[in-house]
């Protein structure tokens, strides 16, 4: 070790280091030079490898946390830092993509695309997110930050449409929200604190435009796909509110809805892809009637997705969204709490709609949905968190804000 790169600078980037490593061997075994390697069940056992040494060197950051008694880790002459938010985040992460690769293996297999590809550009991306999620303080990081993370976003857009794999697309669009809402936290409530004055008001600016396109985009709508879309561009700007309020409650609100935005998210996205995998290939709403009828356990999920995405108890949705509005009125925005509040009414009428279409219409003719394990699990993982951190968030608003 060097007097620049100190052993508390390996520990702080030392995740990020994993991942990256584990994303570029992953793309190597799957190229002709190895041919012999066992393909594809070797590439995800790999890549489970990757997340597990991962997880290992998030497990170690907490050791050292709680052993030294700091708030933070820093590294490279304080030009980064990890704390237990970063910590926190980056373990949603882990899990998340743990979730999507297992989906992705039958995914891959259906449509004939490569495993390694699929494996790496989550690795990368992930990479990626956690320098974004972390406080990183110096050009130079925030540039590697948003460069590793570009790599996965470059290969979603050259992508053809309809040819990307639909798991990796979920986790690259929620991922990269959440790592956004984190990244602009710690921006915002870090250098920029003392100009509060003059980003404040264009901040709410924001959260009212992204609040006023979701709600006009889930107008009419007959796309289900586009409908999650526009819910998922609305609870992004219903996170900046607690920025804006920026007091610990906010925070608080914060925690919660980045970790159920990635669970109900990309819940409801795996549910959509076990009725694309089913051959019901449709992205209307109609794909979806009659759920009850063709797949209760899969309906009943759906329904503490949209419940949590419409803010109704006992799921985290409605505490993270309590939390934020709670934060506006303490700190005395009460008209963007006003706001925020009509335009959670206005949502619950367009999910309870969807729900309607899923337990009233009558039975219909239908297919086969995709029943494999992995997808079974991936949408049960995150119904279970969704409900759980509804119920009981004590352990995890205690595990970051200690």
């Amino acid at each position: 070790m060097t007097h620049f790169y100190t052993p508390s600078t390996h520990l702080t980037i030392l995740p990020a280091l994993m991942l990256a490593l584990f994303a570029c061997a992953t793309l190597l075994l799957d190229s002709r030079l190895f041919r012999a390697f066992p393909k594809p069940k070797g590439l995800l056992l790999f890549f489970v490898l990757g997340e597990v040494f991962a997880g290992v060197a998030l497990w170690r950051q907490q050791a050292w946390l709680a052993a030294a008694g700091f708030f933070q880790i820093t590294g490279f002459h304080g030009a980064f830092a990890i704390d237990r938010f970063a910590i926190f985040f980056n373990w949603i992460l882990v899990i998340a993509a743990s979730m999507v690769a297992v989906v992705s293996y039958r995914n891959c297999e259906t449509e004939n695309e490569h495993h390694g590809e699929s494996y790496g550009l989550i690795l990368l991306a992930q990479s990626g997110m956690y320098f974004l999620a972390t406080g990183a303080r110096s050009d130079a990081l925030v540039l590697l930050a948003i460069s590793s993370a570009a790599v996965g976003f470059v290969l979603k857009l050259s992508a053809v449409s309809g040819n990307l794999w639909p798991p990796v697309a979920a986790y690259l669009s929620v991922g990269s929200k959440v790592a956004s809402i984190v990244f602009l936290l710690r921006l915002l409530t870090g250098p920029l604190a003392r100009a509060r004055g003059l980003w404040e008001p264009l901040l709410a600016f924001v959260a009212l435009a992204m609040l006023a396109f979701g709600t006009v985009a889930a107008r009419n709508q007959t796309s289900i796909k586009r409908l999650l879309a526009g819910y998922s561009i609305s609870d992004a700007g219903f996170m900046l509110f607690g920025i804006i309020a920026g007091n610990q409650t906010g925070i608080h609100g914060i925690v919660v809805y980045v970790a159920v935005y990635t669970f109900m998210n990309l819940g409801a996205c795996l549910v959509l892809i076990a009725l694309r995998r089913g051959n019901l290939i449709r992205e209307d709403i109609g794909a979806i009637a009659a759920l009850m009828h063709k797949s209760p356990g899969y309906a009943a999920l759906m329904l503490i997705f949209l419940f949590s995405l419409a803010g109704i108890p006992p799921t985290a949705g409605f505490l993270g969204k309590y939390y934020i509005l709670l934060s506006l009125v303490q700190t005395g925005h009460f008209n963007l709490a006003i706001v925020a509040t009509l335009y959670a009414a206005v949502a619950i009428y367009y999910h309870v709609k969807v729900v309607r279409g899923m337990f009233v219409r009558d039975k219909i003719a239908h297919h086969p949905l995709a029943l494999s394990f992995g997808l079974r699990m991936a949408v049960a993982v995150s119904g279970l968190a969704t409900l759980a951190m509804g119920i009981y968030a004590e352990p995890f608003l205690r595990m970051v804000l200690k």
